[in-house]
């Protein structure tokens, strides 16, 4: 009940029903309170405490996205994006150098991340993606194509599912947390029916190279860790 008088008093006054009419209205996103959820702590609470978060349970997850879904499903989504779909796989599966770099800054909410499986071609079927991502030395070369990602125009950092191994099926998928600033990527928002302030996205690899120290988990093993993410999603989602 604390939780929610707490997050409940906190978007009353940082995304008040006019406020959200007008980013809804320009597409705009919900900055101002997704930093009021980050300064209260909000963002940790997800993550374990090794990590620097609280180790909240998935009952506790539920009760958050509930009442932030209750204000808004563009808020919920800011929020979804940036700690459980993107910041999971890097406390799940990531580096032991990768956690301590990034999650305390998604905590901060000093960067956001996003998740992003879908292609033109493939929504559910995600052994069916094309993005391709090819070792080059010291780096990933990737090229291809997603499409409806949420967020993917506020993220600082995107986690991406690839092929490296493209006739091995779901077995030669990889993930690589890509940073948006590099070159060879392109982001272009989408018009959709609703929910215009979790706006969502197409991206464009180019001959994007990423650092191979950005592979999350292990190269060809991304299939198990996004069936593990995804049970975890499905039911933060339900929540919200």
């Amino acid at each position: 009940m604390q939780m929610r008088d707490s997050v409940h008093a906190l978007l009353s006054e940082k995304l008040p029903p006019e406020k959200l009419q007008k980013l809804d209205e320009t597409y705009g996103d919900p900055t101002e309170a997704y930093s009021a959820l980050a300064k209260s702590g909000w963002l940790g609470l997800m993550f374990t405490e090794d990590n620097g978060g609280f180790g909240g349970s998935f009952r506790d997850m539920a009760v958050l996205i509930e009442i932030l879904g209750f204000h808004s499903l563009s808020i919920a989504t800011a929020y979804q994006c940036s700690t459980v779909f993107g910041g999971s796989y890097i406390q799940n599966f990531g580096s032991e150098e990768m956690r301590r770099e990034y999650i305390p800054k998604v905590i901060s909410g000093d960067i956001r991340l996003a998740i992003a499986y879908t292609e033109p071609q493939a929504g559910s079927d995600v052994a069916g993606i094309r993005t391709r991502a090819v070792r080059d030395g010291d780096d990933y070369v990737i090229n291809g194509q997603k499409s409806y990602i949420s967020c993917a125009h506020v993220a600082n950092y995107i986690a991406v599912a690839v092929k490296t191994n493209p006739d091995a099926g779901r077995k030669g998928i990889s993930m690589v947390l890509v940073d948006t600033r590099l070159d060879g990527l392109n982001i272009r928002p989408m018009k959709s029916l609703g929910r215009h302030a979790s706006q969502i996205n197409q991206i464009f690899f180019d001959d994007l190279r990423v650092p191979a120290e950005m592979l999350i988990g292990e190269e060809n093993a991304a299939w198990h860790m996004m069936m593990k993410s995804l049970n975890f999603e499905r039911l933060v989602l339900s929540a919200g």
